[in-house]
């Protein structure tokens, strides 16, 4: 069988740079022609050429592959029922705050079962999952807060809006909790507990089937800004002589996942974590590298077993924890 004959320099040359045009540059076969002045079929034996000589590689990325092998790392790592991880390109809020908020909306429409409680924490992402969930009338969730309201901090993102469009969107019913987040002492919190409606919210933070959570970096100029999360990161500071690096239904977290006990909490109306631990389901919506870190002591707390991120958050949650297991 006779051998191939080895290109010359001035294929080689010719090889490049139609190479170049049409996959750096994006020309079609037929400008690459027009614009070096050979025949169309010439291109196309010329690209052929290019890739059998190894001036062309093609490489063909699969990111729901890439993304399967992240999600098995964080569930091994984390203990974790599921970790769901979506390709993301961007370091941006503004795309990574969608594109996972459809994934956690995803995760629900499928996973959740009929007439559950489900427990909604607040925040950005939780609100874009909120408008993002599948109709399904069939799955009739009673839908719950997991704590009293922000007033400030709420806006933009309200809990009452997160709650309708949860239950209407499942078919279920809302509770409501008329009552702010963090009060000034024990007995207010305990007078405010009391009152019937909001009762009702309470008594299910023992039930809960789900508690789905978003998860606070600390600090965050918009979250600072609203006086009762800033005087509850104050007390907390002062007493336990530690900046919190998250927050999770206002209870905060430290670097190395201890959720100190602190007498601010006196004054906290919001699932305690040891009710949150009981729902079956523990999943936090969360992503941004900004917020590894923040996303890491949450996941150091035991807490979830449901993680929904993107993968740049999730290859930097995983290298935390690889520099911490040294």
């Amino acid at each position: 069988m006779a051998r191939s004959k080895k290109p010359s320099r001035d294929d080689i040359s010719l090889m490049v740079a139609v190479a170049q045009l049409c996959y750096q540059k994006g020309k079609t076969q037929e400008e690459i022609a027009e614009m070096l002045e050979i025949s169309r079929p010439k291109v196309s034996r010329l690209l052929s050429q290019a890739r059998e000589n190894g001036i062309v590689e093609i490489t063909v990325r699969n990111p729901i592959a890439q993304n399967t092998v992240i999600q098995q790392k964080l569930k091994q790592a984390f203990a974790l029922q599921d970790a769901i991880v979506t390709p993301m390109a961007v370091d941006q809020q503004e795309v990574i705050v969608p594109q996972i908020a459809r994934a956690a909306a995803e995760y629900i429409g499928e996973n959740l079962p009929e007439q559950a409680i489900l427990g909604m924490g607040r925040g950005h992402s939780i609100y874009e999952m909120a408008n993002k969930l599948p109709a399904d009338q069939t799955l009739q969730p009673t839908v719950i807060p997991l704590s009293g309201g922000l007033g400030e901090g709420d806006a933009g993102y309200p809990i009452t809006e997160i709650l309708t469009r949860t239950a209407t969107a499942l078919g279920g019913k809302s509770k409501y909790l008329y009552a702010p987040a963090l009060v000034s002492g024990k007995q207010i919190r305990e007078s405010v507990l009391a009152e019937p409606h909001s009762q009702e919210v309470v008594q299910l933070w023992d039930k809960m089937d789900w508690a789905v959570l978003g998860i606070g970096a600390i600090p965050t100029l918009r979250r600072l800004e609203d006086p009762d999360f800033y005087r509850g990161l104050q007390a907390f500071v002062q007493e336990v002589k530690e900046k919190p690096v998250a927050d999770f239904c206002l209870w905060f977290v430290l670097q190395n996942g201890l959720i100190p006990t602190t007498s601010n909490q006196n004054g906290l109306i919001a699932a305690t974590p040891e009710q949150i631990s009981r729902a079956r389901v523990r999943m936090a919506v969360a992503g941004g590298i900004g917020k590894a870190r923040a996303i890491y002591a949450v996941l150091k707390t035991g807490l979830l077993n449901v993680l929904v991120t993107e993968e740049r958050t999730a290859e930097e949650i995983l290298r935390l924890k690889s520099e911490d297991d040294k």
